[in-house]
């Protein structure tokens, strides 16, 4: 995603070496997008994961078993989400973070990327 993401939105072009990360141009509104994009990914493939580890048995393929039971689980990941939603929409902790505001269909990357690893997850399970 460091290299390849620059090129999969048609107004991504900066330099990766010589973009000031701390500018005010629409370079560094791009490359601060990008790596938005990034750490976005990670915290929902880390979300997708914690899912995903709720069984784990090599013959446990059924995530959704059980799921109601603990309330804690619902109240831990929904809080995870909202807190990331915050750091990415909210003005001043994007501030904070260095974070900046991501189109629908930058989330909708990061969502399908973050759900893969519960693919990768059921995979492995199936081929080991």
């Amino acid at each position: 995603m460091l290299y390849s993401v620059p090129y999969w939105y048609p107004n991504s072009t900066y330099n990766l070496v010589n973009t000031d990360f701390y500018g005010d141009s629409a370079e560094t509104l791009n490359m601060r997008q990008h790596y938005t994009i990034i750490y976005n990914t990670f915290v929902m493939m880390t979300l997708a994961n914690q899912i995903s580890c709720r069984k784990l048995g090599w013959y446990d393929i059924r995530l959704h078993d059980h799921i109601t039971n603990n309330h804690w689980f619902y109240l831990i990941v929904g809080g995870e989400l909202g807190v990331q939603a915050l750091i990415i929409e909210f003005p001043p902790f994007r501030e904070i973070f260095g974070t900046t505001h991501l189109e629908w269909s930058m989330h909708y990357t990061c969502w399908v990327f973050g759900l893969g690893a519960i693919a990768v997850n059921l995979l492995a399970k199936k081929i080991f």
